[in-house]
C-alpha cells in the first residue's frame, strides 16, 4: 500500500510529479529554442543582443521607409555563445563566403562536416556604386534590411522538416572572441548570427549530407541533365518546396538558393533540392519608398494574407520551375496543396514560432501566425495560378544522349512521350518522360533537342485531317543529326538553338526573358526652379518571345504634372523588335507643357525682377507635339545606323502682360510645324 506525505495540502508525490514536469518542460523549452534540437550543449555563455540597434526611427521617417519587422531587430533578446572548441566536434574558420550583403565564414568540424555561418544583419551597399555608398541614398538602401524577417529561417526549417523537404537547421548564435576563427577572428568575433551545416559530399565511404551521394549546385545539375538522361530531378520534391515558398513569401528563389543531393538507384542518379537561405521569407515591404520601389521592380513582393499574383512572387526562380516542373500532372499539384494545408497546422504553426527568442513573442508572433494561416489556407488559388503559369508555354528538354519524342495531337490534347534511343537504333520501351497537355492551360509547347542524335514522331488527328491544334509545338535544335517527320505542320515550328554554348549562365539563365507579359509602372518624379514639382507616372508593357533579343516588343505610356508650373506631360512610346529582323523600331509620340515654361529676354544683360517672377510675368504658355519613328539596325559590332524621321509642331500663345508679349516678332511665336529625318552618327 503506497501512502503519500502531504505539505502545505499537496502530497509530496505530487509535488514532485509537478517538479520532475516542470524540468521536462525546462528542458524541452531549451533544447528546442533558438533552432537547435541539441545546441544547448555547445554554448559557453549565455549574453544579450540587439539584431539591428541602428534601424531604429523617428515615426515619421518610419512612415517613408516603413515599420518593417523593426520592432524585432531593435528588441534584445538572449543567446548563447557558440563554443568552438565543441560544436562539429571542434571547429576551425578556413574560408570567408562570397556574398556582397551577408557576411559568412566557413568551418571544418573534427566531425568530418563542415559549417557555414551567416551573420543576421547585412549591408546591402556593397552592391551600390562606389560613389554613393557613403550617402542619404545608401542609408536608406541599408534601412530596407529591416523589412527581412531577423529568424525567418528558423521557422521555415521547421515547416520544411513538417512536410518532408531536405533542408539544413540553423542555429541563432554569437561567435566567441576565439584562435580557432583565425584570420577571421577581427572581423567576425562577437558577431550574431545563425550557423548550420553545409550540405557536402561524404569522403572515405562516408555518406554525405542526408545520405547522398552527389551534392552539387544548379549550374551542375542543369549540366548533368543536359549531358545524360540517366540524371534526373524529383519534380515531385521540387514542386512540393516551390509550393512552401509562395506560402511563406520567398521570392527571391533563384538560382543560388538550393542545392542538390543526388542518389544513385537503378543505374540513374535522381536530384533531391536543398532549399537554403531564407533571406527574404516573411518580408513586409510597407511605407512609401517600398511602395514605390514595388511599382517598378514587380517581383519584390510583401508578406500579407492574400498572395500577389504569382508570375511575380516566382520570378527569381522561373528557370528552374520551366525546366523541372513541365513534367508534373495538375493532379499531382492539387494533391500537394492539400498535403500541405494538413501537415501545415496551426500546432506546427505554433510550434515553428516558439523557436524565436521569447523577448520577441508579444511583438510579432500573433501577427505572423495570422498571415502564414491565411496563405496556407489559400494555397489552393496560388498552386492553380503556379500551375497555369508553368503550363501556357511549356519546356521540355532532351540531353546530349540519342532520344526519340513523340507528339501525338488527340482530339482535345496533346501528348509528349520521350524515349531512350538504344546503341542498336532500337528505342527504349518505356518512356523516361510523359505527359498530357490540356489545351485549356497549354498555349505552346518547347521541345530542346541538345547534341544527340534525335528523332521527331508527329501523329494524331491534326495529321489525319490536316487542321491546325491549339497549341503550337516549337522544335528548338541543336548540333546533332535530327530526322523529324510531319515538320510542314501549321503547328509545328523548327527553330535553331540560339543559347550560348560559352557562358552557361547565359545559356541556362539567360539575361533576357524568352515567353509571357511582364507588366511594370514607370514612376516620374523630378523637381527644377521653373517647374516646381514633376509627379506622375504609368504603365510599362513588355512582350517577350523565344530568340528576340531583348524583348518582342516594349509599350510605355506616363502622364506627369508639373505643380509650380501648372503644365503637363504624355508620353507614348514603343520598341518592337520582330517586325523586321535585326531592326528596332520605335515610334513615339509626346505632348508636353513643359518644353519653354520660362522667358527672361534676349542676351545676358535683361533685368530681372523677382516679384515680377512671383506674379509670372516671365512664364510662357507653349504647347508641344512630336511624332517620330525610329528605325536601328546593326551594321558591325562598333556600327548602328539610326534613321529617326519625326515631326513637330508647338503653339506658343502671346499672353498680354508676359515678357514675351513684348517681343511681338521673336521666332517661335505662335503656330511652327517641322518635319525632319536624323541620322546620327
Amino acid at each position: 500500500m503506497k501512502s503519500d506525505i502531504y505539505i502545505n495540502g499537496n502530497s509530496l508525490h505530487t509535488r514532485s510529479m509537478m517538479i520532475v514536469l516542470i524540468i521536462i518542460l525546462f528542458y524541452i523549452n531549451a533544447k528546442d529554442s533558438l533552432g537547435a534540437s541539441d545546441s544547448t550543449n555547445y554554448f559557453s555563455e549565455e549574453v544579450e543582443v540587439v539584431a539591428g540597434a541602428n534601424y531604429e526611427v523617428s515615426g515619421v521617417v518610419e512612415s517613408i521607409l516603413g515599420e518593417h519587422w523593426r520592432p524585432l531587430w531593435i528588441t534584445p533578446f538572449k543567446v548563447g555563445v557558440l563554443d568552438l572548441n565543441k560544436f562539429g566536434g571542434g571547429l576551425q574558420a578556413f574560408k570567408k563566403g562570397g556574398g556582397l550583403q551577408t557576411k559568412s565564414v566557413h568551418f571544418k568540424g573534427d566531425d568530418g562536416k563542415r559549417y557555414k555561418f551567416r551573420s543576421m544583419d547585412k549591408d546591402p551597399r556593397q552592391v551600390l556604386p562606389p560613389d554613393l555608398r557613403n550617402t542619404v541614398f545608401a542609408d536608406a538602401f541599408k534601412d530596407q534590411i529591416s523589412a527581412s524577417h531577423p529568424l525567418s529561417s528558423i521557422i521555415v526549417s521547421r515547416l520544411l522538416d513538417e512536410i518532408g523537404v531536405l533542408n539544413v537547421k540553423p542555429i541563432v548564435t554569437v561567435l566567441p572572441d576565439d584562435e580557432r576563427l583565425g584570420e577571421f577572428r577581427m572581423e567576425f568575433k562577437r558577431m550574431l548570427g545563425t550557423i548550420e551545416e553545409n550540405p557536402t559530399e561524404g569522403k572515405n565511404g562516408k555518406p554525405g549530407f542526408a545520405n547522398a551521394d552527389k551534392i552539387i549546385d544548379s549550374y551542375e545539375l542543369y549540366e548533368k541533365l543536359e549531358k545524360d538522361n540517366d540524371n534526373r530531378v524529383d519534380a515531385v520534391e521540387f514542386l512540393k518546396a516551390r509550393l512552401l515558398d509562395l506560402m511563406i513569401g520567398d521570392w527571391d528563389r533563384h538560382y543560388d538558393q538550393w542545392l542538390w543531393a543526388g542518389y544513385k538507384e537503378d543505374g540513374l542518379t535522381v536530384y533531391k533540392p536543398i532549399p537554403r537561405d531564407r533571406d527574404q521569407a516573411f518580408s513586409l515591404y510597407d511605407g512609401l519608398l517600398p511602395m514605390i520601389a514595388g511599382r517598378a521592380i514587380t517581383q519584390i513582393e510583401g508578406y500579407g494574407k492574400d498572395y500577389p499574383k504569382i508570375y511575380n512572387l516566382s520570378f527569381n526562380g522561373r528557370y528552374l520551375d520551366r525546366r523541372i516542373l513541365p513534367m508534373v500532372e495538375k493532379n499531382v499539384y492539387d494533391s500537394l496543396t492539400n498535403f500541405i494545408k494538413e501537415k501545415i497546422s496551426n500546432q506546427v504553426i505554433d510550434e515553428a514560432l516558439s523557436l524565436l527568442p521569447k523577448e520577441w513573442k508579444r511583438l510579432g508572433h500573433k501577427k505572423l501566425k495570422e498571415l502564414i494561416i491565411s496563405r496556407r489556407d489559400k494555397l489552393k488559388s496560388a498552386s492553380e495560378e503556379f500551375y497555369e503559369l508553368i503550363n501556357e508555354t511549356a519546356d521540355i528538354h532532351g540531353s546530349d544522349k540519342n532520344e526519340e519524342i513523340v507528339i501525338h495531337s488527340g482530339k482535345n490534347e496533346m501528348s509528349i512521350d520521350v524515349f531512350k534511343i538504344k546503341k542498336d537504333g532500337s528505342r527504349s520501351p518505356v518512356p523516361i518522360y510523359r505527359r498530357v497537355f490540356d489545351p485549356d492551360f497549354t498555349d505552346g509547347i518547347r521541345i530542346y533537342l541538345d547534341k544527340g542524335k534525335d528523332k521527331v514522331t508527329v501523329t494524331g488527328n491534326s495529321i489525319l485531317t490536316g487542321e491546325d491544334f491549339p497549341i503550337d509545338v516549337r522544335i528548338i535544335y541543336g548540333d546533332g543529326k535530327k530526322e523529324i517527320s510531319n515538320k510542314d505542320l501549321d503547328f509545328i515550328e523548327l527553330t535553331r538553338d540560339t543559347r550560348s554554348n560559352t557562358d552557361m549562365k547565359e545559356r541556362f539563365e539567360p539575361s533576357n526573358e524568352d515567353r509571357g507579359y511582364d507588366w511594370r509602372f514607370s514612376p516620374v518624379l523630378n523637381y527644377n526652379s521653373d517647374d516646381g514639382i514633376v509627379l506622375g507616372g504609368g504603365p510599362i508593357l513588355y512582350h517577350y518571345d523565344y530568340g528576340v533579343k531583348p524583348y518582342d516588343y516594349r509599350l510605355l505610356l506616363t502622364g506627369a504634372y508639373a505643380f509650380g508650373a501648372k503644365s503637363a506631360d504624355v508620353i507614348f512610346a514603343g520598341e518592337f523588335y520582330s517586325i523586321v529582323k535585326g531592326m528596332k523600331i520605335a515610334p513615339q509620340f509626346h505632348f508636353t507643357q513643359l518644353g519653354i515654361t520660362r522667358f527672361y529676354g534676349l542676351g545676358n544683360e535683361t533685368p530681372y525682377d523677382k516679384q515680377k517672377d512671383k506674379d509670372g510675368f516671365y512664364n510662357v504658355d507653349q504647347n508641344l507635339l512630336q511624332f517620330s519613328i525610329g528605325f536601328e539596325t546593326q551594321l558591325t559590332k562598333r556600327v548602328i545606323m539610326n534613321i529617326s524621321p519625326f515631326f513637330r509642331t508647338s503653339n506658343t500663345y502671346d499672353r498680354p502682360g508676359t515678357n514675351l508679349s513684348l517681343y511681338p516678332d521673336i521666332y517661335g511665336i505662335g503656330r511652327i510645324g517641322l518635319l525632319l529625318v536624323l541620322m546620327p552618327r
